[in-house]
Formats: structure tokens, sequence, C-alpha cells
């Protein structure tokens, strides 16, 4: 999938013209190389972090985050517009606390993410199943996010292995956690360990359009899903493209859609490919019109 590609500036001036007027709004700067830290550019930024950007805005503010690779977890729990400039990378800082998350949307807040990639993998040496990163972009306690032309890729273990962690995006509850909501347009997501996108728990729902999600191909070690909808939640999936999971034992089926005891499910012009098993329905599935 081809990228909008916007230089840092251009992202904060749409953005500026197109969002509502916010009193005291503002525009701050990440970059990995300031000097002079003025917070007016990317060649004059006021942060080298995006967390610590995080930390210093105020609700409504924008972030810029210019080209460059941070190695940082980031939690955002504030109505925020993270901009970044497609070269703009989120990479694991190395091994995290088992079951934690990459970047993390936590509410109850309304957020902004474009033009960014998103990446592992993490190198483990644990044996056992620790589940030391859960998933590139977690949404949760009533948060939306609007996600758009972002890349999440190689969220797994390194090598690949058969636990049950690692997924490009989580939405709503994973064992704690209230429901979350996700708006996703332009996305791919790549090489995910267990499921591209998961959208679960009672109240949890996603909107999913042109959006790209793919496996690791045929493997022996893990039955992957590309997009999995469970346990109440409810999810409209539409002009997107699902493929290449596949699991070499058939003791467990690999799925481009898995859906059980959802509150429904929306799918709509799909594109199914070189998946062991396009679609997996049980328990209360059915359509779904009420995802945002």
């Amino acid at each position: 999938m081809r990228f909008l590609r916007l230089s840092a500036v251009a992202l904060a001036s749409a953005v500026a013209l197109a969002a509502p007027s916010l009193a005291g709004a503002a525009t701050h700067y990440v970059s990995p190389t300031t000097l002079i830290p003025i917070d007016m550019s990317c060649t004059d930024a006021g942060f080298t972090s995006i967390q610590a950007a995080v930390t210093a805005a105020v609700p409504g503010d924008t972030i810029v985050v210019c080209d460059g690779v941070y190695r940082e977890q980031v939690t955002v729990t504030k109505n925020l517009s993270l901009l970044g400039s497609s070269n703009s990378v989120i990479e694991l800082p190395g091994p995290l606390t088992p079951g934690d998350d990459l970047v993390q949307f936590r509410g109850p807040i309304t957020a902004d993410m474009s033009n960014f990639i998103v990446r592992g993998p993490l190198v483990t040496n644990s044996p056992a199943c620790g589940g030391d990163v859960n998933a590139g972009i977690r949404v949760t306690d009533d948060a939306t996010l609007n996600l758009s032309f972002t890349d999440i890729r190689d969220i797994r273990d390194q090598p690949i292995s058969g636990c049950q962690n690692g997924e490009g995006i989580r939405v709503g509850t994973r064992g704690t956690g209230g429901p979350g909501h996700l708006v996703a347009d332009n996305v791919t997501v790549e090489r995910s360990q267990k499921n591209g996108i998961t959208v679960n728990g009672a109240g949890t729902t996603a909107k999913i359009t042109n959006t790209t999600v793919t496996g690791s191909g045929n493997t022996s070690v893990i039955a992957q899903n590309g997009i999995q909808v469970s346990r109440g939640a409810a999810a409209t999936i539409s002009t997107s493209t699902i493929r290449d999971h596949q699991y070499d034992p058939k003791s467990f089926v690999a799925c481009g859609l898995l859906v059980f005891d959802a509150n429904g499910v929306n799918d709509q012009n799909n594109v199914y490919l070189n998946n062991e098993k396009d679609k997996c329905v049980n328990s209360r599935g059915g359509t779904y019109e009420g995802a945002p």
C-alpha cells in the first residue's frame, strides 16, 4: 500500500486548517537530532522524545514527529494529534514488561495518529511465553483512536514463536482494561505473531477501511489470524485486503477473519488471498451497522 507522504510542516498546517479552533492549542516538534530546543520546526525541535512531548502537551495540542527512529514506549492519555512524516519510526526499545504494549492510547480520550511506522521485532531470550510485547498499538479504557497512513510491522518475537502474544493492533480488553474504539484508514499491518488486528470485548468498536493485513505465510509455528472480532465487540471492515495466514500442522486453523461471540461484523468488499481459511465465524456473528 502506498502512503501519502507529506512534510511534517504541511501535515501540521493541514490539521490546523481542518480542526476546530482550540484556545491555547499549540504545535510541538520532536526530532532525534535537535540542537536548539525552541520548538518551532523540525530543525529547531523542542523535544527529542515523543513521550516527553506528549507529557508536556495539553489537550488539543498537535505533536509533529520528524524523520528519525524513536526507540521508546509511548502512552497517550490526552486528546492529542500525533503527526509523523512517513519516516517517523517508533521502535521497540528492548525487552518490555511482560504483557506490555509499544504505543498505548488510554481514555476516555480522542486522539489522531498518522504517517508513522511502528515496528519490532523483540529479541527474547526467555524460553517461556512471558508475553514480552502484546501489541504494537493498544486502544483501551474508552479511548478513541483515528489511525491513518501508518505501517505496523513485525510485532513478534525474534525468531517468531508459538506464544500467544504479538498483535499489530489491539482494541479493547485483554484480561484488564475497558473497551476501545478504532477508526483505521490506509493502514498496513505486517507479520504480527498472533493477530494483525484484534477487536475485543463488550462495547469495543472498530471501523477499518482501505487497510491491508498480511501474515507470515505458511508457518508451522503458530496459527495466525488477520483480524479477530470477539467477545461482544463489533466492527465494520470494508475495502481491505487480508492475506497470507496459513498454519501447516492443521491442528488449528489460521483465519483471515476470525469472528466469535461478537456483537456483529459488517464485512464489505474485502479481498482475501492465500489464507488457510478466509473467514471463521461462530456464535453470535452477523451483520452490524452501528460501528462508528
